[in-house]
C-alpha cells in the first residue's frame, strides 16, 4: 500500500490529469482511476461532470438498489449508488461544493482513501467515519473568521511570505500561530510574534504573561503591522495563498492550517474582505520593552486565583527598540 505522501501525490496527479481533459457533455462523466497500490478489490476513481465539478467514487461490496445520501454537511455529500453491472457491488460517491478548492478536495480525498484502505466494516461506514474526522478537524467552526481573526491571519501570512523569501518553503514548519501556540513563529530558541491593528495608533493586545517572554536561552522579536480594511484591495486570503504557493509552500497545508484556525472553505476564495498595508515595524523584545512576564510577579508566577491575563501595550514608547530593515531581515534569515 502506498504511504500517505504517495497517496496524496497520486491524487494530485489524477486531479491534474482530469483537469486536462475536455469538458464533458451534459449528462456525461469523465473518469480518472486512482492508483492505490493496494490489492484486494479496492478501486477509486475521480470523476468530472459538465460543470467540471470533481467527485470521488469508491467501489463497494455493499449492496445498494437506489441512490441514497448517507452523509451531508458543510458543502460535502456522500451517496451510495447502485452499479450498472448488477447488485453484487455498488459505489460510494463523495461530492463537494465549488467552495472547496482542488487542494482541499485532495486533502479530503486522501483522508477518505486512507480510511477506505485501512479501516474495517462496510465502505459506507468507513467513508462516514473519515468524513466525521475530517470535518471535526477542519470544519468545526461554522461562523468563519471575524474581522480581528482575519486581520491577524493576514499579518501572519504576510510574515510567512517574507520568511519564505529569505529562507525558502521550509519556513512553513515554523508557523505555529494557527495552532494557538505562545508565539506565532518558532524555530528552536528563536521566536517571532506578530501583532496587527486596523485602527490608528500603536496599541496592541497581549494574551497571557508568557506571550512576550522569549524562549529559554533564546530570542523573541515582535512584528507590528498596521492594516486598513480596503474593499477590493490587494491583500486578501486567496491572493496571499497564491503568492505563498508560488514561493514553494504547500497550498494544501496552508489551507488546512487556515481551516484549523476557524476559517470556512468559502473564505479561502473570498477576495472581497481585503486590506492594504500601511506600516510594518520589527521590535527587539528585551529589557525596556513594555510587557508583563512571569518575572513581573512574586514567585515568577501569576498570583493565586488569577488567570486569563490580557493587557495592552503602547509601542510608541518602544521606538528605541525598533529594528532597522537590515536587522529585520537578519531576524527572518535566522529561521533558515
Amino acid at each position: 500500500m502506498k504511504t500517505a505522501a504517495e497517496t496524496f501525490e497520486a491524487i494530485i496527479e489524477s486531479l491534474e490529469t482530469i483537469d486536462l481533459v475536455a469538458t464533458p457533455t451534459k449528462g456525461v462523466l469523465k473518469f480518472q482511476k486512482l492508483e492505490l497500490g493496494h490489492d484486494g478489490g479496492y478501486e477509486a476513481r475521480l470523476s468530472m461532470d459538465e460543470n467540471r465539478t470533481i467527485s470521488l467514487w469508491l467501489n463497494s461490496t455493499d449492496k445498494s438498489e437506489q441512490k441514497k445520501t448517507f452523509w451531508q454537511s458543510s458543502g460535502i455529500k456522500a451517496t451510495t449508488l447502485a452499479s450498472d453491472s448488477g447488485t453484487d457491488h455498488s459505489w460510494v460517491v463523495v461530492e463537494a461544493d465549488e467552495i472547496f478548492s482542488r487542494d482541499l478536495f485532495a486533502s479530503l480525498t486522501q483522508s477518505i482513501v486512507r480510511k477506505y484502505l485501512t479501516g474495517t466494516g462496510e465502505t459506507k461506514a468507513k467513508v462516514g467515519a473519515a468524513l466525521d474526522e475530517w470535518s471535526e478537524l477542519f470544519l468545526k467552526n461554522k461562523n468563519g473568521l471575524d474581522a480581528q481573526k482575519l486581520s491577524g491571519l493576514i499579518g501572519e501570512l504576510l510574515t510567512l511570505r517574507d520568511l519564505a523569501k529569505e529562507c525558502g518553503p521550509e519556513c512553513l514548519e515554523a508557523w505555529q500561530g494557527f495552532e494557538g501556540e505562545r508565539h506565532d513563529f518558532r524555530k528552536g530558541s528563536i521566536a517571532l510574534e506578530v501583532k496587527v491593528t486596523t485602527t490608528p495608533g500603536s496599541i496592541v493586545s497581549i494574551n497571557g504573561s508568557t506571550q512576550l517572554e522569549a524562549p529559554c536561552d533564546g530570542t523573541l522579536t515582535l512584528r507590528f503591522i498596521r492594516l486598513e480594511n480596503t474593499p477590493n484591495g490587494l491583500l486578501h486570503l486567496p491572493g496571499i495563498l497564491s503568492e505563498l504557493a508560488a514561493l514553494g509552500l504547500s497550498k494544501t497545508t496552508l489551507e488546512e492550517n487556515i481551516l484549523k484556525l476557524g476559517a470556512k472553505p468559502a473564505e479561502l476564495q473570498d477576495t472581497a474582505r481585503a486590506f492594504s498595508q500601511h506600516e510594518s515595524t520589527y521590535y527587539e523584545i528585551r529589557e525596556g520593552f513594555p510587557r508583563i512576564t512571569p518575572l513581573s510577579f512574586h514567585g515568577n508566577t501569576l498570583p493565586d486565583g488569577v488567570s486569563g491575563l490580557k493587557y495592552k501595550i503602547d509601542l510608541s514608547i518602544a521606538k528605541e527598540l525598533a529594528l532597522s530593515d537590515v536587522a529585520s531581515k537578519q531576524i527572518l534569515r535566522s529561521f533558515k
